[in-house]
Formats: C-alpha cells, sequence, structure tokens
C-alpha cells in the first residue's frame, strides 16, 4: 500500500505542472493532461477510496493497527470533525432517543429512566421486604404441628393392635376421641400400617354394629382436639385472627364426608365437605383446607380446654347438619345434608393418618415427629403407669381392730395440662382394698401390686 503521505506529495508536484502548461497555452496543456496527467488521476482517485476504507476501519471500527497507520501517524491526525460527523451519521441516527433524550449529545440517564426508580443502595441485609412479600410470609404456613400425636405413634390406652368398641363416647389413643352416639358402634384403636408420610402407625375404626335411622341428635365420628394454649397464636375471636391449614390422610368407601372445626363451647364451626370417589374407595387420600380465622365466638387461649377442635365426620343426625359451607358460622355443625350414610354398613372401615395443623395459609411439607416429643407431648394429658408394684417404705404391725392408711408418693415424670384425675384399681394381691390396709406387714420393702395399674389423666 503506498504511503498518503508521498501520494499528497505527488498531487502537489501534479498541480505545480498543471500550473505550468496554462501558462505555455490552453491546448498544449489539453494535450499534455490527456497523455500524462489522466491515468494519474484516474490512479489517484483509487488510493483516495481506499484510504477512506481505511480511515473508516479506524475511526467507526474501533481499531488502528500499525498496518493502517498514515505517514507514520495516529488516525487522529487525519480525522476532521466533520469527517468524523459522516462517519458516524449512518451508524448512530440521531434521532434515536432513549426515553425521550436524543442521542446527539451527552446523555445522563436517571434511575427512573431505566425503570430504577425505586432502587436504592442500601445493603441487603438492611433492605426492607416489601408489601406483598409481608403479606405472602404472614400467609406462609410455619413447620410447626399443633395436632398433637399426629403420626399416630403413642397409643397409652391399649397395646398395638388391641381395640376398643365404642358405642358413646371415648377416647380411644392419644389425642383420637372417637363419638359413636346413635347406637351404632365403632371398633378402634391404633395399627401397624405404613402411611404416606412415613409413620408406620394409623387410626383405624370399623363398624362393628350398624345405624341407618338418625335420630336427630346422633353422631359419629373422629374427633381430634387442640389446647387453647397451643393456638392462642391464631388470635381467634379478634380482628387480627390468622388463618391455619389442615392436612390429614384419609381412607374410605366411596361417598361424601364431612371436615369440620369448632370451639370448645360448639358455638362457632367451619365445615368443608370432601368426596372420595369410586377410583379412591378404600385407598389413601390426601384432603386439605385453608380456613380463614374466625374473628368473633369465644375461643378458648389457655390450658383450661380445647381451643381448636378437628372432627372428620361419618354420620349424624340432622341437627348437626347445614347449607353453610367453606365459611364460620354460628351453631355446632359438622357436615352438610350430603353427607354419605357410613354407619349403615357393617364392616365400613375408616383410617386416618398423618395429620396436622399449621398457621397461616400454606401448606408445609409433612414431617414425622420425633418419638421422643410425641411421647413428651402426650404425657401431658395422660400418664399410665408402667410398674405394677410399688414398695411401702415402712413396716407396719396391726391388729385386725387397727387399720391403717399408708401413702406411697408416685412421680408422674411431666408437668400435666391439668391436675389429673387419678385411678388405681382395687383388688391389690396380698391385703384388700386400695387405701385401707387390713392385715399384717412385716418388713421394710413389702411391696402391694395392683392388678391393672394406674392412670393419670388430664385430657381435654
Amino acid at each position: 500500500m503506498l504511503d498518503i503521505h508521498v501520494r499528497l506529495s505527488d498531487r502537489e508536484e501534479l498541480e505545480a505542472s498543471f500550473e505550468s502548461l496554462k501558462a505555455q497555452g490552453i491546448q498544449a496543456s489539453l494535450d499534455y493532461i490527456q497523455v500524462n496527467v489522466a491515468p494519474q488521476i484516474a490512479n489517484l482517485q483509487q488510493s483516495i477510496t481506499l484510504a477512506q476504507e481505511q480511515i473508516d476501519q479506524i475511526i467507526i471500527g474501533g481499531k488502528a493497527p500499525d498496518t493502517l497507520k498514515f505517514g507514520g501517524r495516529e488516525p487522529a491526525y487525519y480525522a476532521t470533525a466533520q469527517a468524523l460527523s459522516d462517519g458516524l451519521a449512518g451508524k448512530v441516527p440521531s434521532t434515536r432517543k432513549v426515553n425521550d433524550k436524543e442521542l446527539s449529545g451527552d446523555v445522563v440517564l436517571a434511575k427512573a429512566d431505566v425503570g430504577l426508580g425505586n432502587a436504592d443502595n442500601t445493603a441487603d441485609k438492611d433492605k426492607p421486604i416489601s408489601d406483598a412479600q409481608k403479606a405472602a410470609f404472614e400467609t406462609k404456613a410455619s413447620r410447626r404441628n399443633r395436632q398433637l400425636n399426629p403420626a399416630f405413634q403413642v397409643c397409652q390406652d391399649r397395646a398395638l393392635g388391641a381395640t376398643v368398641d365404642v358405642g358413646t363416647a371415648q377416647y380411644v389413643m392419644d389425642g383420637v376421641h372417637v363419638n359413636s352416639t346413635g347406637g351404632g358402634v365403632l371398633r378402634a384403636g391404633q395399627v401397624a400400617s405404613d402411611t404416606p408420610g412415613g409413620s408406620p402407625y394409623r387410626f383405624r375404626a370399623t363398624v362393628l354394629t350398624s345405624d341407618a335411622a338418625y335420630g336427630t341428635g346422633d353422631y359419629y365420628g373422629v374427633v381430634f382436639p387442640i389446647e387453647g394454649i397451643d393456638v392462642a397464636d391464631l388470635k381467634f375471636g379478634t380482628a387480627d385472627a390468622m388463618p391455619f391449614v389442615w392436612r390429614g390422610v384419609v381412607k374410605l368407601p366411596q361417598g361424601n364426608y364431612g371436615l369440620s372445626f369448632t370451639n370448645t363451647s360448639l358455638t362457632r364451626s367451619y365445615v368443608k365437605m370432601f368426596t372420595v370417589t369410586a377410583a379412591e374407595a378404600n385407598k389413601d387420600k390426601l384432603i386439605t383446607a385453608v380456613v380463614p380465622g374466625c374473628k368473633t365466638g369465644t375461643w378458648v387461649k389457655d390450658s383450661s380446654a380445647s381451643g381448636i377442635s378437628v372432627r372428620i365426620t361419618l354420620s349424624s343426625g340432622s341437627s348437626f347438619l347445614t347449607a353453610q359451607e367453606n365459611e364460620w358460622g354460628n351453631g355446632n355443625f359438622v357436615a352438610t345434608a350430603s353427607l354419605t350414610p357410613f354407619m349403615a354398613t357393617v364392616g365400613n372401615v375408616v383410617e386416618v393418618a398423618d395429620i396436622g395443623l399449621y398457621a397461616g395459609g400454606q401448606l408445609p411439607e409433612w414431617e414425622l415427629p420425633n418419638i421422643g416429643d410425641a411421647w413428651r407431648a402426650c404425657l401431658r394429658y395422660y400418664f399410665r403407669s408402667t410398674i405394677n408394684r410399688v414398695a411401702i417404705p415402712d413396716s407396719i404391725t396391726s391388729t385386725a381392730s387397727d387399720t391403717r392408711t399408708k401413702t406411697c408418693y408416685l412421680d408422674l415424670g411431666t408437668r400435666m395440662r391439668a391436675v389429673p384425675v387419678v385411678a388405681v384399681s382395687a383388688g391389690f394381691t396380698g391385703f384388700g382394698a386400695v387405701d385401707a390396709l387390713a392385715a399384717t406387714i412385716s418388713g421394710r420393702q413389702d411391696t402391694f401390686q395392683a392388678n391393672n395399674l394406674w392412670v393419670a389423666d388430664a385430657r381435654i
């Protein structure tokens, strides 16, 4: 490539020659141009075009390798404002704008120009959350399960697999109360059967005696009461009442069943029906309910009684049926009139597993409770002695006419919900009734034995 400096020098010499020719005469000049100058002009035009392309590469392309330097000088030496303007004209149109600001000059952008009007430089650890995020966090369910014995791991009432026939209303295991108050009988208890949540145990009840003609006040169902102190933070009965979410796995025949929630005085209730299809019949089915906070009514918030009771209704008389569903209402209602007559068929089976009640409106992932925690929670309500021999610390000598009372102190092992009702079965081996010892006792470590142990009961 010819050096541009040389080409410019040649141009100057050519112009000097042209001036000389003019002085010698027009015709001679024209002849000279035709023969000697015209070819050089064509070559020069080609060189200029090439130089312009190289300048574009330098100025517009943004790089200036040594091979593109002209006359050993930097490109800025040859670039004029006009050339630069012409070169940029086809690259960035001056009519283009950013947020109504033309690009013909320097543009200073504010945060709002690029949609960051609310952004700041606050450190991440100090940034507040938005109102929407706050609302989402407040409605998100915690992982704390308010149900007692939710995986049915504990049954102090009887051995695993043993059952009790319920024809009235009673607890059948820790945290599980069965109502059978219409003439029918349910055979109920804890069974060993793996659940979807991983527990090896669940609750089961079977119709032993059917009831197809329900009286208005008849009721058959399973109740899971929750102590008032355990749901006090839901603030029921106030304007700040919070929602909760409930979950449970059921196994039932095809039909419609009632899930309901109530206060301890049975004056406020919430009913949600659920359906078991033919394909789901007698298979594990997860049911859930998101329940809004109840802002009215009287709700226990201490240890004196249940705060919220959860009920799965199998059959019911008309007194407890309502047309009102999915909202809180006044009264004690457990289902709608679409309820299936579960108790009408002997052999019908209901199973319940993996239950949970959580504050908030989102359902967390199910977690199997720690067995130690489950036992400690259950002992707060019910304590059955596992030691059936109690030592008498002193020797007693008695005659037939001398009746004495001996007191034994037994440790319950935990603070119970309330002062328990303690029951000890009569029929102690060795010396008569429970507390009146009419016998001669010798030795400091004599013992008595209760045939059926003893129980401290503080259940709700």
